[in-house]
């Protein structure tokens, strides 16, 4: 009877211990999971917080359209290219159009609508310098093509919200397998700008320019390859001639990427 009752004394004991090593480590891994949240919220406010009221980011946007302006300018003479011959190709979202108010609302207000919700309400404004360069193009005669990733159910809305911010465009081809996410290939569209087929509902036309804020805005530039390719080489030599980036240090592609 005295080795029962010890036997299960010890077995309680050891059930015990269980539970609260259980405890413990459960703690500790919400612990961990609210330290890592935590971090990731700080990151991402801190990355809204730049991108919306930094002087830096105003600045550099204002840089690259000026730039791309006089570059863009400079090609249509050398090449003697005609009105209606050529065009740039440009994204949407934190390339012409500035989206953080939802950010900004999801973040410091915790207000959870969906983007998609948002982008339907039209409210996006333009980002620095984008209506004087697209009006400098327009009148150098070139279209102007928006490709983004938005989904194609958005696309009436998008027009009219790039229509009230005073922007000109030609076309606007949205995505339409309506994904609604920066990893759809923009490559068919890209190729269907330049030979005037459909989805492209303008003639065929010589792409001199491209814009955007993701690696994947660009033809044939994918994420995983070109952060394993040499920077000094072929790879971003397009880069300040055909080629222009925009920041945006909240979200794209290169979230997918090691953080080393």
């Amino acid at each position: 009877m005295l080795k029962k009752i010890m036997l299960g004394t010890v077995l309680v004991i050891n059930l015990i211990s269980i539970s609260v090593n259980a405890e413990t480590l459960n703690s500790q891994q919400n612990i961990a999971s609210a330290q890592a949240s935590s971090k990731a919220y700080a990151a991402d406010y801190s990355a809204v917080h730049w991108y919306r009221d930094s002087a830096e980011s105003e600045a550099i946007y204002r840089e690259v359209y000026s730039l791309a302006a006089q570059v863009i300018k400079q090609q249509v003479t050398a090449q003697n290219l005609k009105p209606q011959q050529w065009g740039i190709v440009l994204d949407i979202d934190e390339t012409a159009l500035n989206n953080t108010k939802w950010d900004y609302e999801r973040d410091a207000q915790n207000n959870q609508e969906n983007w998609n919700t948002f982008a339907a309400t039209g409210q996006s404004l333009p980002t620095p310098g984008i209506k004087a360069f697209i009006k400098a193009i327009h009148q150098l005669g070139g279209y102007i093509n928006f490709v983004s990733n938005r989904s194609a159910y958005l696309q009436t809305v998008t027009e009219k919200n790039l229509k009230e911010q005073g922007m000109y465009f030609d076309q606007v081809l949205l995505d339409a397998s309506n994904k609604g996410t920066a990893l759809v290939d923009k490559n068919p569209r890209f190729n269907a700008i330049i030979n005037g087929q459909a989805p492209s509902k303008l003639p065929a036309q010589k792409i001199i320019a491209w814009f955007g804020d993701n690696i994947q805005d660009f033809p044939k530039l994918y994420q995983k390859q070109m952060v394993k390719l040499d920077p000094n080489g072929k790879a971003y030599q397009n880069f300040g001639t055909h080629f222009f980036v925009l920041p945006n240090p909240i979200y794209g592609s290169w979230q997918a990427n090691t953080f080393k």
